[in-house]
């Protein structure tokens, strides 16, 4: 699979099966897409920021408050995405977008919180979309939110019963170069794109309690932009 460097991110969330699910409207898809976005505070009806300025105090950013808010969960959301999509192995031909994460991993912490707060508008359309169709639709959702690039939506994931393939498949923090390079040759990523991939720490922030590390990457963590790039 090949992606051009504006759609690599979310690239991603394309690995898994795409055979055999329940098909799903275009309609249905807005509708679901239109639930995620109201799960993002300061917001108008396509989920875009409409709040700039002070905010509430002590943000550490130049939406304030709402914008630390808006980080955390548009950035929690985008991780729960790529750690689900990063557990796949061209090698073995399994892992994957499949809507099965470990919960129990320590390199998932914190993500139980993006899965409870995505799931009681998954529980409402459930019947129509899987786990991890719904996981990728609202990754897309932030990233467009953030006011990232609108990316097309495909459907079609299905959705696994184990994941216990996954372990040690995501990126090591603590790890070399020479690791992370290892770690996307194996999702068959060339080394442009996962440069690429690295701005999505753009979004969101590192909180000690779920990787050790803590604080924002950029000083704007609710906005899809360069300057991640432009701070290294």
């Amino acid at each position: 699979m090949t992606c051009g460097s504006q759609f690599v991110f979310l690239c991603m969330s394309a690995f898994g099966m795409l055979n055999g699910a329940q098909a799903l409207s275009v309609s249905e898809a807005a509708t679901i897409k239109a639930d995620i976005e109201a799960l993002i505070p300061g917001a108008n009806n396509n989920g875009r920021k409409i709040l700039q300025g002070g905010g509430g105090g002590g943000g550490g950013g130049r939406g304030g408050g709402n914008e630390r808010e808006r980080g955390d969960i548009i950035g929690v959301v985008v991780r729960l995405a790529f750690h689900d999509a990063g557990t796949f192995s061209t090698q073995a031909g399994n892992g994957g977008m499949d809507g099965c994460v470990l919960w129990d991993d320590a390199d998932n912490g914190g993500l139980t919180d993006a899965r409870d707060m995505l799931a009681p508008v998954y529980e409402s359309h459930s019947s129509i979309i899987s786990l991890a169709d719904f996981w990728s639709l609202a990754s897309i959702t932030m990233i467009e939110a953030a006011g990232g690039p609108v990316i097309p939506f495909q459907w079609g994931r299905i959705d696994a019963t184990s994941c216990a393939t996954d372990a040690g498949r995501l990126p090591d923090a603590e790890q070399s170069h020479a690791h992370v390079v290892e770690v996307f040759t194996r999702l068959g990523f060339t080394t442009e794109e996962m440069v690429a991939l690295m701005g999505a720490h753009t979004l969101g922030r590192c909180q000690t309690q779920n990787s050790g590390y803590n604080g924002p990457w950029v000083n704007s963590e609710d906005e899809f932009d360069n300057e991640y790039y432009r701070d290294l």
